[in-house]
């Protein structure tokens, strides 16, 4: 008998399995999305919008739309929903963001707070477990001369 351990849902879970392949525990708790009434299905484009609104919850995160060849491109797939992506399969979900951190802000901070947001907004809006955040941080805008006041 083997005996291993996985982080599942924020607990340690402990599965006992007689073969030395691993066997990972299954959450049993349902959000809804199936009910004798019917099925919900959440498009990946939706996801994908709920990823991108989060991320730009995120204090020095700004949205990047695509533009030229990509952002053609991107219109086209039905998961696109500018700067971000979503791939879903089996109640899970995987984003890819494209995303500015405004200057002089610490890069690795700001796309950690990000993705972490990201994962606990979609998760929690959507019940769906996303598996992976993956962040392109596409810019870097310096606040404008605007904002910034003149000393004479």
């Amino acid at each position: 008998m083997s005996t291993f351990s996985r982080q599942l849902t924020g607990e340690d879970v402990t599965t006992t399995s007689p073969s030395t392949q691993e066997v990972p525990s299954v959450p049993t708790s349902d959000p809804g999305l199936a009910t004798e009434r019917g099925t919900t299905t959440i498009a990946p484009k939706v996801i994908a919008a709920i990823a991108r609104r989060a991320a730009t919850e995120v204090g020095g995160v700004e949205s990047v739309e695509a533009t030229g060849l990509q952002g053609v491109l991107g219109s086209l797939r039905s998961s696109s929903s500018g700067g971000a992506t979503a791939d879903v399969a089996a109640r899970r979900a995987a984003v890819d963001l494209r995303l500015a951190v405004r200057w002089p802000l610490p890069v690795h901070e700001v796309t950690m707070a990000a993705r972490e947001h990201v994962r606990a907004r979609v998760e929690h809006l959507t019940g769906h477990a996303v598996t992976d955040v993956d962040i392109a941080v596409v810019d870097l805008p310096v606040p404008s001369a605007g904002k910034r006041k003149r000393v004479v």
